[in-house]
């Protein structure tokens, strides 16, 4: 809608076209409304009266005018990654508005030779915590439900929308597999694909991270009882019982960083994914830098090992100092590093109660 509570038709269109297509994802598609939204905000800005529908504005305006949109957000001090983003959804739809699905709109998209117009932003170093702040992180959580959720995120480097899928089922049975093997493949039903689609794909868990979810789920009656009621237990489940979401898990990170007087920008599920990385590349897996990075985009699940890659802007001695701090502690493998998590991090499971929205032991 404009402001004059028009519609807006021609990215509402383009937007329902994009949905159409199975290589792009529902969040991507959401982006893509966001930045578009907003640019429409500027084009109708540039006319004072409501005379012009935004429509013929997009159809009539040139290439210097989406150079000037992203020239004003840089004076606005948004982020080069965001004009970044922005830039791929403007030029998207202007090349969309000249092909015979949008009625051939425009004759030339605005871009010479579908080139952006932004510069590419700098790659940055990925934000991760150390396995101290993971811990203390840990123990700042309410039950040991959530403690154990995400000593789990940090074991296997799971998105927290792949969390809601992962079920009981999916967790190797110690029983069948021999007592000093200490790394496991585990099964994700779906992750993250174009379109929205689900990929299955493995990551590791290590033996420990088995054994806390072994404990969670036989000594907690709250387990206890999905499992008699569910006819396949998720491996995570609420206070109540019921399965949980990403937007609660990402909650329940928020309210945890703020209870507890630490940044939620840094305490975040994404973190916990880039911490899990980092832990791969100061392993004992692989001979060289470059079969950890390998493992690392197989174990996150990356489609594009481009994608990994962000993970080589780590300087190589600050990996060495992690794994040097690791080693004075004595441990040597990832497994002992889990296995020291869950040792200093587990509780025995309280019982809880709900009180005005906040969660208290008894």
């Amino acid at each position: 809608m404009d402001k004059h509570e028009r519609v807006i038709e021609l990215p509402t269109y383009y937007i329902k076209s994009l949905a159409r297509k199975s290589r792009f994802s529902s969040s991507t598609i959401h982006q893509y409304s966001k930045s578009l939204k907003y640019f429409c905000e500027y084009v109708q800005g540039l006319v004072d009266n409501g005379d012009y529908l935004v429509d013929e504005l997009l159809g009539a305006i040139d290439g210097d005018h989406i150079d000037q949109y992203l020239t004003r957000l840089k004076e606005e001090g948004i982020g080069a990654s965001t004009i970044r983003n922005r830039d791929v959804a403007i030029k998207g739809f202007m090349e969309w508005l000249t092909s015979t699905e949008a009625g051939s709109v425009r004759e030339e998209s605005g871009y010479v030779q579908g080139k952006l117009k932004s510069a590419a932003s700098k790659k940055k170093v990925p934000k991760y915590l150390t396995k101290e702040e993971i811990i203390h992180f840990i123990t700042c959580l309410n039950d040991e439900s959530q403690r154990c959720l995400v000593h789990f995120m940090y074991d296997c480097g799971v998105r927290v929308s792949e969390v809601p899928r992962i079920k009981k089922s999916d967790i190797p049975n110690l029983a069948n597999y021999p007592e000093d093997q200490m790394y496991f493949d585990l099964h994700i039903s779906g992750s993250k694909g174009r379109g929205g689609e689900e990929k299955p794909r493995y990551t590791l868990i290590s033996r420990a991270m088995i054994q806390r979810i072994n404990l969670l789920h036989n000594n907690w009656k709250t387990y206890m009882k999905a499992s008699v009621k569910l006819r396949d237990t998720p491996c995570f489940l609420n206070t109540h019982g019921n399965i949980l979401t990403d937007n609660c898990i990402r909650t329940m990170f928020r309210d945890a960083a703020i209870r507890n007087r630490l940044a939620p920008s840094k305490f975040s599920p994404h973190k916990i994914r880039h911490s899990f990385a980092v832990s791969i590349l100061k392993s004992e897996h692989g001979n060289d830098r470059l079969e950890k990075l390998v493992l690392a985009k197989e174990t996150l699940g990356h489609e594009d090992i481009k994608t990994t890659e962000m993970y080589v802007t780590i300087p190589f001695p600050v990996l060495e100092n992690l794994r040097n701090k690791d080693e004075e502690q004595g441990i040597l493998c990832r497994f002992e590093e889990s296995q020291e998590i869950f040792e200093r991090t587990y509780k025995p499971q309280k019982l809880h109660m709900e009180r005005r929205g906040r969660i208290k032991a008894r």
